[in-house]
């Protein structure tokens, strides 16, 4: 094989390396958007929606005793 030859397979290789390095690179970055984006919208929902814990664990027609008993138990009536 001649210098010609193998510079040109080098190139050749070099061109591959870096496309592949490029894919990777645009995979993680749109991986780590979609996680970050969804991390957002999930902590978003938390806020806007208005969820008592107590009452999502033991529905909306639980005594008031009860409710007010697991509230305690959770740690839910402390500052």
């Amino acid at each position: 094989m001649s210098t010609v030859e193998s510079e040109a397979t080098a190139g050749r290789d070099s061109a591959r390396a870096v496309a592949v390095a490029s894919s990777i690179a645009r995979f993680l970055v749109i991986a780590i958007t979609t996680y970050l984006g969804l991390l957002a919208v999930t902590f978003f929902i938390g806020r806007v929606i208005p969820i008592d814990p107590v009452l999502a664990v033991l529905g909306d027609r639980a005594p008031a005793n009860v409710v007010e008993r697991t509230r305690r138990e959770m740690g839910l009536d402390l500052p």
